[in-house]
This record gives structure tokens, sequence and C-alpha cells, in this order.
């Protein structure tokens, strides 16, 4: 598709039918289906790939994670949505340089708060001290167990809904909290805090559901756990165990409500 000067829009399947027209800049054109704003006059005239696009604005990090996109090392993408638009999973994603990568990789296949586009160029997700599951595409509609782990193998976390998970992990200096009623886990498994001197552990306004356990401390005698608290959690199990806590440290429990079917012990 091939556009004169001045013209104000348009749809494109490649990049090189996009550089081939000319658009009037502050213009919003549509590249494999993501929008993006033009920020050079005549950038069809042999202008690097870098000077062509404005605060790009794309659809969710799915699209994201088919795309292939041009794009520079430090490029910052924000995305409305993990799956679909206004599904909780927005987030801003930073290309970090890496090319050559397995290409369409979601965080939960990676494991990390990463994803990879469909030319194999990886993107970080750009973080403060605490992310949303959502982001890394733990939905609430299904199994969140990777998506879950992807989130806390980087950085603490804020639960709005109740997740299905299995068995996660639970890395030194990380705290799980709830933002709104009933927000936690349900499933069955362990909810596992527990490692060689645990440490720095924060679970906070969450409620646990279904077959699993909360374990806490550190997973040696000979090394204690330290400052590890609870506070303001539920556990209502149908499991063995409830709540574990092994070789800590300063441990501080407020308001640990335990609700144990006739299976538990």
């Amino acid at each position: 598709m091939a556009m004169s000067n001045g013209v104000t829009g348009g749809n494109f399947s490649t990049l090189a039918d996009l550089q081939a027209s000319k658009v009037r800049v502050d213009t919003k054109v549509s590249l494999n289906g993501i929008d993006y704003t033009i920020n050079s006059v005549n950038f069809g005239d042999g202008l690097a790939v870098n000077s062509l696009f404005a605060n790009p604005v794309i659809g969710t990090t799915t699209s994201l994670v088919n795309s292939t996109l041009p794009l520079n090392t430090g490029d910052v993408r924000e995305t409305n949505g993990f799956t679909t638009s206004g599904d909780g999973g927005g987030a801003k994603w930073k290309f970090t340089g890496v090319t050559g990568q397995t290409p369409s990789q979601t965080p939960a296949q990676l494991g990390k708060p990463s994803l990879n586009d469909a030319s194999g160029n990886q993107w970080d997700l750009v973080v403060s001290c605490y992310i949303s599951p959502e982001s890394v595409g733990a939905l609430a509609v299904s199994d969140d167990t990777l998506a879950i782990q992807a989130a806390l193998n980087f950085c603490s976390i804020k639960l709005s809904k109740n997740h299905q998970i299995t068995n996660i992990t639970v890395p030194s200096d990380r705290t799980i909290i709830g933002v709104s009623a009933g927000a936690g886990f349900n499933g069955a498994g362990s909810i596992n805090g527990r490692s060689v001197a645990a440490k720095n552990q924060r679970y906070e306004n969450i409620t646990i559901n279904g077959e699993l356990e909360l374990a806490v401390g550190s997973s040696q005698s000979e090394t204690y756990g330290e400052n590890i608290t609870i506070k303001n959690v539920e556990v209502n199990t149908v499991g063995a165990f409830g709540v574990q806590a092994f070789f800590t440290d300063n441990l501080n429990v407020y308001d640990l409500r335990i609700f144990m079917s006739t299976n538990a012990r």
C-alpha cells in the first residue's frame, strides 16, 4: 500500500510497505494490527527506523508476544491488557537489546517477567517494588502456577484476585499482599516459603483455599530463617496441613485464621 505525502492514516502489513509511503507527522498508522504515531516528516525517504515512531499505542501483551516490531534497545511499549484490553494485565515492556531468542514466548514460558516477540527479541517488564500477577499472564481464569512463579522469581506481588495454583516457591525478600477482598490462592500443593536461611518474607491480606498449605522458615535446622511475617491471613484447607513453620527466628503472626477439615492435622 502506498500513500501520497500528507495523507493521515492507513493500515500496513509490513514495515517495508509503511516505509514506502509518506504520511504527515503526528499521524496514527497501523502496522500488523498495532497502532503507531509517526514523529518524522517524509520518513519514507530513508530515515532510520528509530526516527519513525513516537509513543506507540500497543494493544495487548499477547499481541506484543506475537509481533515483529521495528525497535531499538531501550524502547518501551505499553499494553492495555494481557490477553484482552482491560483484563487488568496492562504493563510497560522494555526491549533489552537481547536478540536471537526463541520466538513468541510468554513470561510463564520463560519463568520470569520477560517475553520474546515473534522476532526473538526479548522484552523485560518495567516494574516498581511490586508487580501485578496479571501483567505476566496470571488472569485467574485457569491454572496460574507458572505465571505466579515467574512474578515471584523477580519481585514481590500484589494480588487483586484469587488464583488457582499447585506448588509455588516464595524466595527470600518477597511480599505477597492482597489488595482486595478474597485475594489469594486456591488449589492443591504448597505455597512454599522454605529455603536455607529464608528471610524477610511477608504474607498479608490473603485467603488460601483448597488443599494448599503455607510453609515458612528454613529448610535445614542448622540455619534458621528470620523475619517472617504473617498478617491477616485466612487458610481454609481440606488437606493434611494448614500452616507449617520450621526453624524460624523472629516469626511475627498477626490475625492468622485456620479452618481445617476432618482430614487435616
